[in-house]
């Protein structure tokens, strides 16, 4: 009491003022991270802190390098993951005004390549010079347009030797309206890779074949009886590049 001083009391036994703590929740241990893509780094926190340094390693932590500094402490960041691949990556948090105040992974993640996947041509198909057909494919990079608009698609029909071009700044949307071209072989192959990381790409899982464009009589095709003198219709479809000069015997 201040105007009693003997009217008073004092904690039982004592109690401890400790230091704010983070806590890194993601990426803590066995995540893998597609370079280039997007990922949510988050933490909890005990405590005032109101700022943060955000950081990564690519070797176990003997390096580190900057994400983010004066980052709101709201709990999450949204990292466009480095294009650095690692099996051995760490994230670090530090309150920007204690750097005792500060958390990392609690064990390595990795950070890997974005894959692409050729879904056709993908083996064994037949396609005729001159039709059009869809080349497609599909792509993992964590959600986030890691491998960019920027697809490069090539074509072999000697298993591979040698590539030729079949379109180059193409938009990663999964599909390319191919016409066929005048290539003929039974070892065709179609390859597609990210023009800015090389390292993405895919090949078809075994070859195909380019054919030769037909005509397939329909009428008379056998067992017709037809009287001389008769006018009847010569009938036959098309598949592939043929020309408007036919000869019909």
């Amino acid at each position: 009491d201040a105007n009693d001083p003997a009217i008073e009391d004092i904690s039982d036994a004592v109690f401890e003022v400790t230091l704010p703590v983070l806590t890194i929740t993601a990426p803590n241990g066995g995540e893998s991270w597609y370079a280039t893509g997007t990922h949510d780094i988050t933490w909890t926190t005990k405590g005032a802190v109101n700022l943060v340094i955000l950081e990564y390693s690519t070797d176990g932590g003997t390096n580190w390098n900057g994400i983010a500094s004066g980052e709101t402490n709201d709990g999450s960041y949204l990292w466009a993951v480095a294009d650095a691949l690692s099996s051995t990556a760490l994230i670090r948090i530090t309150d920007i005004d204690r750097a005792s105040v500060t958390d990392m992974s609690d064990a390595a993640f990795s950070i890997v390549e974005p894959t692409v996947t050729i879904i056709s041509p993908n083996g064994d198909e037949e396609w005729i010079i001159g039709t059009q057909h869809g080349i497609n494919w599909v792509w993992e990079d964590g959600g986030s347009g890691a491998i960019r608009d920027n697809l490069t698609i090539q074509y072999s029909s000697d298993n591979g030797s040698a590539w030729n071009l079949v379109t180059i700044g193409k938009a990663n949307d999964g599909s390319f309206n191919w016409t066929v071209p005048d290539a003929l072989s039974s070892n065709c192959l179609v390859k597609i890779f990210d023009a800015s990381r090389p390292a993405t790409e895919d090949i078809s899982d075994a070859v195909f074949t380019i054919s030769l464009p037909y005509v397939d009589i329909q009428q008379p095709n056998g067992g017709e009886a037809w009287v001389i003198g008769t006018t009847h219709e010569v009938q036959w479809i098309s598949l592939g590049d043929v020309s408007d000069d036919l000869k019909i015997e």
